[in-house]
């Protein structure tokens, strides 16, 4: 019996020009993904995917399927590859499976933030899945997302919320490509149920208001 999936992980890395993992002659892309196949092999680590931002190809990020995050190690060993100007490596957990990244052509992870006294009761989980599930139902098939999945992460550090703290959610959201994602969000099927979601959404630390997003082409 396959052990239930507990988390996924998000590792956002700013990376320096000469790290290509896509490019087999790359000796340094082939030290980044050694770092990769190091993840792989910890406990635990169910399975694990990158991939490139095709909005921001500075930015590369790493998805890791957990069975158990008891045993979890640091992600220190990839901060060589990253340009010596990036941050702190931005890290996610999320309380759910993200499934198989590389089953889609382009991957949308997406983080709207919102005032942890927005999430007290039922109704922004009313409002976040009424729009995930509109996501699927698109009339046109060419632009219609092709899987989506989501769920709370714990509380960040915000000063955008009355109460000092926001709550997150990620989303995963499947396209065929990022520009069906962009024809999609010009449906009404898209724009109703995302506007009220908008309203209840808080800036995003420096990313701009209300959502942190990204495409991704994944590979494992």
């Amino acid at each position: 019996m396959t052990d239930k999936i507990v988390a996924t992980e998000l590792i956002y890395l700013n990376v320096k020009p000469i790290v290509k993992p896509e490019d087999d002659d790359s000796a340094t892309g082939r030290l980044f993904l050694n770092c990769v196949e190091q993840l792989r092999l910890q406990p635990h680590a169910a399975s694990v995917f990158w991939g490139r931002s095709i909005d921001n190809p500075d930015i590369v990020a790493v998805a890791v399927r957990w069975t158990s995050t008891d045993e979890r190690a640091p992600t220190n060993y990839f901060r060589p590859y990253e340009v010596d100007s990036a941050p702190e490596t931005r890290v996610f957990y999320v309380g759910f499976d993200a499934g198989d990244l590389t089953s889609y052509p382009t991957t949308e992870i997406a983080l709207p933030s919102f005032s942890t006294d927005a999430t007290s009761g039922e109704e922004l989980d009313l409002v976040i899945h009424t729009f995930m599930e509109a996501l699927s139902q698109i009339p046109d098939s060419n632009i219609c997302a092709l899987g989506v999945r989501g769920g709370w992460m714990s509380p960040i550090a915000s000063e955008a919320s009355p109460t000092g703290l926001a709550s997150m959610f990620a989303m995963v959201v499947g396209w065929p490509s990022k520009n069906a994602h962009l024809a999609a969000a010009e449906t009404e099927t898209f724009k109703a149920p995302f506007g009220p979601m908008i309203e209840r959404m808080i800036p995003f630390g420096e990313d701009g208001p209300g959502i942190h997003l990204m495409h991704f082409k994944f590979r494992g």
